[in-house]
């Protein structure tokens, strides 16, 4: 099972190749260097919560307070942030 997590773990950080995508992410502002399969799971999340699923929402609250829970390390609370800033701003 160990296995498993790695593995999801890994594909979730490789960097986004279909181009649509790409664009999408992009269009929210997401810089280059930021656009993982990871990004693009959470700006589809962004999505269906800014469309009104309230479970949507839920979800991008519960990683955002995981994220905020965990010890201070390089790169933290960098996706929390920009979760934050699109949720205000969109």
């Amino acid at each position: 099972m160990a296995e498993l997590e790695e593995e999801t773990r890994r594909l979730l950080k490789m960097p986004v190749k279909d181009e649509k995508d790409t664009e999408r992410l992009a269009e929210l502002g997401v810089p280059e260097e930021l656009r993982s399969n990871a990004m693009l799971l959470v700006s589809a999340l962004l999505k269906k919560a800014k469309e009104g699923d309230t479970s949507a929402f839920k979800e991008m609250r519960t990683l955002i307070d995981r994220k905020e829970e965990q010890e201070p390390q390089e790169g933290n609370g960098m996706l929390a942030d920009l979760i934050k800033g699109l949720m205000e701003g969109g």
